[in-house]
């Protein structure tokens, strides 16, 4: 079985997380601006409160999960950019991007997001604690945020978890045979 990635839009689910973190929905993010938001995955409401790695957002190993998002401005942000990333060591991987108008003013939206659709944007499964970076930006106001989140699996359906066990294997056989007593 293949293992996936489940994450967020305008903050959450990769995409959602950023998009809800940015563009108004800031789902347990650090957000630095005039947006604010909240995701809910698998039954769970994540705020700007899940910022750290002592409680991030989770993301269960399930096909199928729909994040669904809030996200407020304090006033209409118009002719808008946004993008999101995860942090992966010294880099970043994009994830998402998005401008717009915004003629209708609006300080205020919602959706949902299929978290699968943020697994084929990334180059590898990812397992672990990750950040996610974006912001949202135009006339009007600006937010950058992050948030943590931990996507739940098995580290060895990746490259490198694969590595790094079959790495451990090597030097226990090595360690191993340099103990045997030769005759």
């Amino acid at each position: 079985m293949r293992y996936r990635l489940k994450t967020t839009r305008t903050v959450m689910t990769l995409m959602v997380l950023g998009g809800l973190l940015l563009v108004g929905a800031g789902a347990g993010a650090a957000v630095d601006g005039p947006c604010s938001g909240t995701v809910t995955i698998d039954g769970i409401v994540y705020s700007e409160a899940n910022d750290n790695a002592g409680d991030p957002i989770v993301i269960p190993d399930e096909d199928g999960l729909i994040a669904f998002w809030e996200g407020s401005t304090d006033a209409p942000i118009t002719d808008y950019t946004g993008e999101l990333g995860v942090v992966v060591g010294p880099a970043t991987i994009d994830i998402a991007s998005w401008g717009g108008a915004n003629a209708d003013l609006e300080t205020g939206s919602s959706g949902s997001y299929f978290i699968d659709d943020a697994r084929d944007v990334l180059p590898i499964n990812l397992v672990g604690l990750y950040e996610v970076s974006g912001f949202h930006r135009g006339e009007g106001g600006a937010c950058d945020g992050f948030v943590m989140v931990l996507l739940e699996g098995s580290p060895l359906t990746n490259p490198v978890g694969a590595g790094a066990a079959a790495g451990t294997v090597l030097a226990v056989l090595g360690v191993l045979s340099a103990g045997r007593r030769r005759p």
